[in-house]
């Protein structure tokens, strides 16, 4: 299943805007059920991460309700991240999961989207075995607490019971067989049974307010699809309001056999436009289709460069402007789509510019701009790459000097780690980060450089990020190389930093957590054999 080229250039383009947009928007979602996730997964199961990461981690299974994984079996996960957080959503070794894992890209239902700053650690390019949707999809599970989760998270709608929570673990794993075992007919009528209680039940304030309770009674009444869309229709026919949010989301999502052939056959124009049963007829096939088809669509560069042509004005032949733009600096109109550009048709330009360029805004989509902007050219530029890098070493910017010194080890290691070196003695975040890139390649001495960046919590809002994200590299280097050398596990990161209430909490909260890291490696230092296993991956892709 192909989308148009445009579609497919337009697929692409949102992730290269989204890298120059910004905006105090927040990403929402509406969220799938429980079941829905069970049925549309290829792997449901519970795993225990054996090496930690950040948005990917390595997990050994440890028992299979879905697919055909054996427990034991070794695989890699990738945990959505979003851009107003999480942006690098951990795992820790020791920790289970219940996930939902898709072989191809993982569905979300996005409510609201907006860009945000740029996340160079999600350009990330590494081959995962399963996806996670965004904000869903895995569920911690601590040892001995299954039948807490199973209670609390499914219930018996299979077996005509919606009201009763799973009894047990054992419970909910027979739930999710009868779930995956039913026939095409049984599944269709149970989504579209759990879709309209959730999209119709809710529209009022009250359910059992008049009415509510006779449709809910006539749903869970109702044995096949076409029983269920009887009493959509009946619905619309009161309130024509509800096709184009509650009934497209019932159909588009629980729809299978029996109502795609009504909406092919043209049975259902009660929906009163032909445009919308053709969208929701397509959103079916699209789920129902093999995990290869339903990911997205990806943009080669050639479409890339294309659709920022034809959105710009600006031609290949027309440098002098996209220069002009470039000079303009990041509020400039056109500054990302030139900058985009640039890196593909004139790298030397947007070296130029780098090189002399130098943060100034304290807002936090400005104050770590270098970061963002140094790592998108070192990532991307073309040519003499090695040139390009070593000429940024001695860039006005901070964060962007740290990027050359970072980069340039995948084009020379040996030059690189003497960049890192000396970026490693400049003050706050760049001079932290340059120390992790050091100890991420064995050079313990640099240990206490990097720990610096665990002695404050950094901003409470979106400007301390990437300042957080730092902190949470360095624990999973901690992790990792912990167990590589059989000592025991530092403390894990369980999010309370985020949760503070006050100034004064969150600056307790970090002290100690500050203390229990050099404590750590007090103790374990000289034991300690420094190990970053992703590393090796990230070299093929030349990707911090």
């Amino acid at each position: 299943m192909e989308l148009p080229s445009k579609a497919a250039r337009a697929a692409a383009l949102v992730a290269c805007i989204s890298v120059w947009s910004t905006s105090t928007g927040a990403t929402t979602i509406d969220p799938w059920t429980w079941d829905q996730l069970v049925l549309m997964a290829d792997f449901v199961g519970v795993v225990e991460c054996t090496t930690s990461g950040g948005i990917y981690a390595e997990y050994s299974i440890v028992e299979t309700l879905k697919g055909d994984r054996r427990p034991g079996e070794s695989i890699v996960i990738r945990v959505q991240p979003n851009q107003y957080e999480p942006q690098y959503p951990l795992a820790f070794i020791g920790e289970r999961y219940l996930v939902t894992g898709f072989a191809g890209d993982a569905p979300a239902m996005l409510c609201s989207w907006s860009c945000g700053p740029m996340m160079p650690l999600a350009w990330r390019e590494i081959a995962a075995d399963y996806k996670l949707p965004l904000f869903q999809g895995r569920w911690l599970l601590p040892q001995g607490r299954e039948d807490d989760l199973a209670r609390g998270l499914a219930d018996r709608l299979i077996y005509g019971e919606p009201d009763e929570p799973c009894k047990d673990w054992e419970d909910f794993a027979n739930v999710v067989n009868a779930l995956v075992e039913a026939d095409a007919e049984t599944r269709e009528a149970y989504l579209l049974r759990r879709l309209t209680l959730k999209y119709l039940m809710r529209r009022r304030s009250d359910p059992d307010e008049a009415g509510q309770t006779d449709l809910r009674e006539s749903v869970l009444a109702a044995e096949t699809a076409h029983d269920l869309l009887a009493i959509i229709q009946q619905q619309v026919e009161a309130d024509p309001d509800l096709i184009h949010g509650a009934v497209r989301s019932i159909l588009s999502q629980g729809g299978g056999p029996a109502v795609l052939k009504s909406l092919e056959e043209g049975k259902a124009d009660w929906l009163g436009e032909k445009a919308l049963a053709d969208d929701i007829a397509e959103a079916i096939r699209r789920r129902m289709a093999p995990p290869a088809e339903r990911s997205a669509v990806e943009g080669t560069p050639e479409d890339i460069t294309e659709f920022l042509m034809e959105m710009s004005g600006f031609t290949k032949d027309d440098l002098d402007s996209m220069r002009a733009a470039l000079a303009e600096g990041p509020e400039g109109l056109d500054f990302g789509i030139a900058f985009e550009l640039l890196i593909e048709l004139d790298p030397t330009a947007v070296a130029d510019y780098l090189v002399t360029w130098e943060s100034e805004g304290e807002d936090w989509d400005q104050a770590d701009l270098g970061y963002g902007l140094g790592s998108y050219f070192a990532w991307k530029c073309k040519g003499d790459r090695k040139a390009h890098l070593t000429r940024l070493l001695s860039a006005a910017d901070p964060y962007v000097r740290a990027c050359a010194a970072t980069y340039l080890c995948f084009e020379d290691e040996e030059a690189g780690v003497a960049a890192l070196t000396t970026a490693a003695q400049m003050e706050g975040d760049p001079g932290a980060w340059a120390a992790l890139n050091l100890l991420r390649r064995g050079h313990k001495g640099y240990a206490d450089r990097a720990l610096e960046v665990m002695d404050t919590p950094g901003e409470g809002n979106m400007r301390g990020v990437p300042h957080r994200n730092l902190q949470k590299r360095l624990m999973v280097l901690f992790s990792n190389s912990a167990s590589a050398a059989g000592v025991p596990q530092p403390q894990r990161y369980d999010g309370t930093l985020g949760r503070a209430g006050s100034e004064e909490e969150r600056l307790a909260l970090q002290k100690e957590l500050a203390r229990h890291y050099r404590q750590w490696w007090a103790e374990h230092g000289d034991e300690v054999r420094l190990s970053d296993p992703w590393l090796t991956r990230l070299r093929k892709c030349k990707v911090d």
